[in-house]
């Protein structure tokens, strides 16, 4: 298993595995414009990755199996980030017969080193129920809804 940092020739299986956790958590109801939110989603991708953007995953036989992505923004300097740098993790997901192995912990330990390289103070995320446990073992605390990772 190797996680690979994602580029712009992966936007199409990106999209792919995205609609497939949309697909999942219930979030494409009657009357959502599939096609158009899969166009919008991989001309973002296309647009962003390697700027504020960045995807890492795990491939087999040619498919995304398992992903992540991280948005970089900048907000005013609070106490603890005087830099206001910060990250949010969204688009998690594993194809379902490729659970269970390892492959989003793997990920996520890739998503914090890259996050430490950039200076990150915070990365945040909103977790699904069965996320929780996951996000915890790497340091991850509840805030509000959410859940948040400050960085040293």
């Amino acid at each position: 298993m190797e996680v690979l940092q994602l580029d712009r020739e992966a936007a199409e299986e990106f999209r792919r595995l995205r609609m497939d956790l949309f697909r999942e958590l219930g979030e494409l109801c009657p009357g959502t414009d599939v096609p158009g939110l899969e166009r919008a989603t991989e001309r973002y991708y296309l647009e962003h990755i390697g700027k504020d953007l960045f995807a890492w995953g795990i491939f087999f036989g040619g498919k995304l199996r398992a992903a992540a992505a991280l948005c970089l923004f900048s907000r005013l300097p609070y106490a603890g980030n005087f830099a206001g740098a910060e990250g949010y993790l969204l688009s998690v997901y594993t194809a379902p017969e490729y659970r269970r192995r390892g492959f989003v912990g793997e990920i996520l330990d890739r998503v914090l080193a890259f996050s430490r390289e950039r200076g990150l103070r915070r990365v945040w995320l909103s977790s699904s129920d069965q996320g929780r446990a996951l996000y915890a073992s790497r340091g991850f605390l509840p805030r509000g809804g959410e859940m948040e990772r400050i960085l040293e």
